[in-house]
Order: structure tokens, then C-alpha cells, then sequence
């Protein structure tokens, strides 16, 4: 179910880099609320130890479940995940035979590379500018 920006999210789904087909649902702590988007990565507790995963829907009408953890960090280094990378992590998920976390993981370094050219190229342009203005 898609979320209006006017709306907050309680609950979302999240996949984690894991090779096991399922997701699980985390509340969403009222700091969050209104910044989480659907594909932001986040670090939730599993187990006994922490993991990034990315939201990949919201869950509505699970108010009443006792027990549920909060995700613990947003990383807000990245824009989320557009729908249709999402929807490429479930298409490479079916093709390749993992799990979306896994799939969504994959696709998340490539959009870390394209932000570091661009942060490379913008300095380079800097760099060039001052030298201009030098001569």
C-alpha cells in the first residue's frame, strides 16, 4: 500500500541481506516517522546481532502485535531505493534465485559508485574553476 506524504508510517516491512525469502515487519519509532520512505536502508535487530536491510512496504493494520522491535537507524546517506529498482531487486531476486535482500543489496553499491563519480567529477570541476580565476 502506497503512503500519501501527509501520512506517517507505524510499521514496515523490511528484507535483509540474508539467503532466506521472507521479510519481517518493524515498528517505526516516532523519530522516524516522518522521514522513512519505502527503500531507505536501515539497521534492525535480528537475532542477537543488527542488520541493514531496506523497507520495502508499509504494513497496515498490525497495531496489535506484541513484541514487534524498532528499527534502530535510518541511513540517510543515500536517497531510497526508487520503485522501479525495487522492482529490478524482484526481478534479479526471481532470475538469480535469492532473496530480495540479497537482490536490493546488490543494486544499492551501484548507486554508491554513481554518487562518488558524480562527487569526482564535481571536484574536478572545482578544480578546474580555480585555476581559471588564478590566471
Amino acid at each position: 500500500m502506497l503512503k500519501s506524504e501527509t501520512e506517517e508510517m507505524d510499521h514496515i516491512r523490511v528484507v535483509l541481506n540474508l539467503p532466506i525469502h521472507q521479510s519481517f515487519i518493524y515498528k517505526v519509532p516516532p523519530e522516524f516517522k516522518s522521514q522513512l520512505k519505502i527503500g531507505t536502508k536501515v539497521l534492525v535487530p535480528f537475532g542477537k546481532q543488527l542488520l541493514s536491510g531496506f523497507g520495502v512496504e508499509e504494513v497496515v493494520g498490525r497495531q496489535n502485535i506484541k513484541g514487534l522491535k524498532e528499527i534502530i537507524k535510518m541511513f540517510n546517506d543515500f536517497p531510497p531505493l526508487s520503485d522501479s529498482l525495487i522492482e529490478l531487486g524482484k526481478w534479479i531476486s526471481v532470475y538469480y534465485y535469492c532473496s530480495l535482500g540479497q537482490a536490493l543489496n546488490s543494486i544499492f553499491p551501484i548507486q554508491e559508485t554513481f554518487r562518488i563519480k558524480k562527487d569526482e567529477e564535481r571536484r574536478k570541476q572545482i578544480f578546474a574553476a580555480s585555476k581559471l580565476t588564478k590566471l
